[in-house]
């Protein structure tokens, strides 16, 4: 099985980033652009218009010397595509769900999606849908995998899969793959902390010069999993206390708050006047922040970046960002930016596909 790194040399990879940031050069521009050889740039271009992710333009007309011919990723209809799975772990009694759909080369949906429950029908259909242009799979799973390991939610996927490029990683790494895919190309890198935020989620990934930081074990940074002093329902990493826990509809409900209500729909309503709601998302806002204030504090990443329907609502979301602001150093406060980011809320499969992608454009993934 050969990987996405492997799928690329480095100087193929170099060019192929450099039509991402600059389309439309020619090759004798690329050369100039990557201050390489114009035979070395000719022959990676070759290879990348024969594996189907460089498309020719139509040569412009006049001027002396050969026509320069205008180069693009091949972003067709019939261009090459990543397959995203996304895996949606069981909760609440309901069983863990499988969604796939193809992206194209610029990251935009390509093809009908797929969505059901895991296990050997999800399998086949993810095979089904691999077509002769299917660059390769690439699977978002939560919590903390083995990257070599098949995931327990697809029996059989390596096998259906047979030679196919792979990627299987953390669901918010692939979250954080898809938001560093939609910054303006040549923009700096930057330490980013991401943060994935639910009713009884809560996952983060740290991206340390453009780069996720996966640990011992691949997975992301669990952020849902650092415990505070306060009763919570047990989570499913066997404590109480848990971040993820807290931002719960069971949590607010201990709370004080309404029963019938939902922590987004009270997030939605805040503050609503009513004294027993508000008062249980004052609860979530203050452990929320003590949390999240405690992790900005000690990784001083230059952005937040925040992936929540919650952060719709402006009074939750200022009151949440303005305690964790309170959180931090003085001479912190000001310097970490703070961004609501709901993209990839309406489709996990497709952040999934942005982990072949961030692998295929930079080696480091």
């Amino acid at each position: 099985m050969q990987g996405f790194t492997e799928f690329l040399n480095s100087f193929q990879r170099d060019v192929l980033t450099g039509l991402r940031r600059h389309a439309g050069l020619s090759r004798a521009g690329l050369a100039r652009q990557l201050d390489a050889r114009p035979n070395s740039v000719g022959d990676a271009v070759g290879k990348l218009i024969e594996l189907g992710l460089v498309a020719e333009g139509r040569a412009a007309p006049g001027g002396a010397g050969r026509p320069q011919v205008p180069l693009s990723l091949d972003a067709t209809t019939g261009g090459r595509t990543l397959l995203g799975v996304a895996i949606r772990a069981e909760r609440g009694g309901q069983p863990s769900t499988v969604e796939a759909r193809a992206v194209g080369l610029r990251g935009r949906a390509s093809g009908p999606r797929w969505r059901g429950p895991a296990g050997d029908k999800a399998t086949r259909a993810i095979a089904a849908m691999c077509s002769s242009n299917t660059l390769g799979v690439s699977v978002a799973v939560p919590g903390l995998i083995e990257a070599d390991a098949e995931p327990e939610a697809l029996p059989g996927l390596f096998a259906a899969l047979a030679d196919r490029p792979r990627i299987i990683d953390n669901d918010n790494h692939a979250i954080a793959a898809r938001w560093l895919l939609g910054q303006p190309p040549d923009a700096p890198p930057q330490d980013t902390l991401i943060v994935q935020l639910g009713d009884g989620r809560l996952g983060a990934s740290l991206l340390i010069d453009g780069r996720p930081n996966r640990g011992a074990i691949r997975g992301g940074n669990e952020l849902g999993h650092t415990r505070l002093p306060v009763a919570t329902e047990r989570c499913s990493c066997g404590h109480t206390g848990c971040l993820e826990r807290i931002a719960s509809t069971p949590f607010v409900h201990r709370q004080g708050a309404s029963r019938v209500r939902t922590i987004a729909e009270l997030a939605s309503a805040y503050p609503s006047g009513i004294a027993g709601d508000d008062q249980a998302m004052d609860a979530v806002i203050k452990w929320l922040s003590m949390g999240l204030g405690n992790a900005l504090q000690m990784l001083r990443p230059s952005r937040l970046v925040v992936v929540s329907e919650f952060t719709h609502y402006a009074g939750f979301r200022e009151a949440w960002f303005s305690n964790v602001r309170a959180q931090l150093f003085p001479e912190l406060r000001e310097r970490i930016a703070f961004e609501c980011w709901d993209r990839p809320l309406s489709s996990p499969a497709e952040s999934a596909a942005h982990l072949g992608l961030a692998a295929l454009f930079d080696g480091r993934w």
